[in-house]
């Protein structure tokens, strides 16, 4: 399918200014479609050469860091912690695996420990100071030492290798082992092996002096400036951040091996310092106890990328029982301009694909045809016989599809047919009921019969377009139905 670049650029550009009017949002933003630059785009205040503070110490470069020495052969999955760490008590119980998969029962130490500390001035500070103290503190650099001697002697809240629990425990142990392995300090480890290889010149070590915008409750925005003598903490800008995300997912940092052990997200959505969301694979620069200061997205089926940073932690609206957030709105709009049918699945409903299936919407007027998707949901939870479908596209949540079958009393009905809207007249429609009609064929139905509003011309367009046919018409309705002969 033909796709003005031009037209769609003009109408994402005016997207994003409009999103970060709604959301208050500032940074800069940058789109690729497979491979070139699509726009570049800075709001709210900032601008293309803007520089964004950020942190080694997150899922993303940790994680990334200790399969590059996977990569090098200087670390192994099954390596003990005690390889490395052998004054921590539980060191040989726990593998690096266990500390990728996140699973290592190590205590949290920050929340844990230090935060249950500070609790006890609570009282003798406001709502605001305490905020603020409390960001500001997880910020400082605290080392292996200082850890150790808060919860080295801690019992494991966990047997290794059960209970996923990413908290800030975690990250000591990570770059101590990286620091070990290597024999560098992190920030050389990273800058030899990512910033430099990759031309990230503008990747710096230290804050300078850069503020980060935290919120109070949603709503009022307070300052911190990160721990000047933290030795993990950087400052980058737009156009470096390029470079990683064209490095990223495009196997120039990691092996295609390495990368799809790192993206087997399975049922959690989230996996070695990735996540999936939205049909996007994304690596996520949180700075320490905030919402983040940046994104790198990639959607292998659309070939859309997207760099996000942002000097504040992002403002969410609640609507009709759904979180909406900038960067959120970003991806649904690019989504919405690139998703098309190409690997089309009917998918049962399950805990990996709920959200997006919680999240698909129709328009008001459809409204009156077709219950939205929360209902359709809830309704199928209620009663076993009803079967329900999530359509996805390479992953994407696109429609739903919700199916009743009674044998006993020879019941085979198409409950629900719900499109998103933002992916309705491109054929996802026909690819569901085509689904829907040979499985209740297989399930044992000779014939299916549907109701369709008369006023719904789409609808029964749709319907006739796989075989059903007009039987009845009445002041509001149209009975259409299909008989399904066994040689067909």
């Amino acid at each position: 399918m033909l796709i003005d670049i031009e037209e769609k650029k003009k109408k994402i550009e005016g997207e994003i200014d409009a999103f970060s009017e709604k959301f208050g949002s500032s940074g800069a933003v940058s789109v690729f479609k497979d491979g070139n630059l699509l726009l570049r785009r800075a709001f709210g205040g900032s601008t293309e050469n803007s520089r964004f503070v950020m942190t080694l110490e997150c899922d993303f470069y940790l994680c990334l860091m200790l399969l590059l020495l996977v990569q090098q052969k200087k670390l192994r999955f099954s390596d003990k912690l005690s390889r490395f760490i052998p004054e921590y008590r539980y060191a040989d119980e726990i593998t690096v695996r266990n500390l990728l998969d996140g699973k290592t029962g190590i205590r949290d130490f920050f929340y844990g420990e230090i935060m249950r500390s500070a609790k006890e001035s609570d009282s003798s500070v406001s709502d605001e100071e305490r905020r603020v103290r409390d960001a500001a503190a997880s910020t400082k650099y605290y080392s292996f030492e200082e850890v150790l001697s808060l919860i080295g002697e801690l019992p494991l809240e966990s047997k290794p290798g059960t209970e996923a629990g990413r908290g800030t425990g975690l990250y000591p142990f990570m770059r101590t082992v990286i620091e070990r392995a290597s024999g560098k300090s992190l920030w050389d480890f990273a800058y030899e092996n990512i910033f430099s290889p990759l031309g990230m010149k503008n990747t710096l070590q230290g804050g300078e002096g850069i503020e980060y915008t935290i919120l109070f409750r949603n709503k009022k925005p307070l300052s911190i400036m990160p721990d000047p003598d933290n030795p993990y903490i950087f400052t980058t800008d737009l156009a470096d951040t390029e470079k990683l995300l064209a490095a990223v997912f495009g196997f120039k940092l990691l092996s295609e091996k390495n990368f799809a052990l790192a993206a087997d997200f399975k049922d959690d959505g989230d996996h070695w310092g990735l996540g999936l969301g939205d049909g996007y694979v994304y690596a996520f620069f949180s700075l320490y106890g905030t919402s983040g200061s940046g994104t790198v997205y990639h959607d292998f089926a659309t070939g859309v990328s997207i760099a996000v940073l942002s000097p504040k932690e992002e403002k969410y609206i609640e609507e009709n029982g759904s979180y909406f957030f900038f960067r959120k709105e970003l991806r649904r709009a690019l989504a919405e301009e690139f998703t098309f049918p190409r690997n089309t699945k009917m998918v049962r409903y399950n805990k990996r694909n709920r959200v997006g299936a919680m999240g698909l919407e129709v328009t008001k007027e459809q409204l009156d045809f077709v219950d939205d998707a929360k209902t359709t949901i809830a309704y199928a939870a209620s009663d076993p016989k009803f079967k329900l479908f999530v359509e996805e596209e390479s992953g994407r949540a696109v429609g739903l599809l919700s199916l009743y079958i009674d044998k006993k009393n020879d019941i085979y009905d198409i409950s629900i047919v719900l499109i998103d809207k933002r992916y309705q007249h491109r054929g996802f429609g026909k690819i569901m009921l085509e689904f829907a009609v040979d499985y209740l064929k297989k399930a044992g139905a000779k014939r299916l019969e549907i109701g369709v509003n008369r006023f719904n011309l789409p609808a029964q367009k749709l319907y006739k377009s796989v075989g059903f046919t007009e039987d009845n018409v009445f002041e509001e309705g149209i009975i259409m139905s299909q008989k399904l002969d066994e040689g067909k």
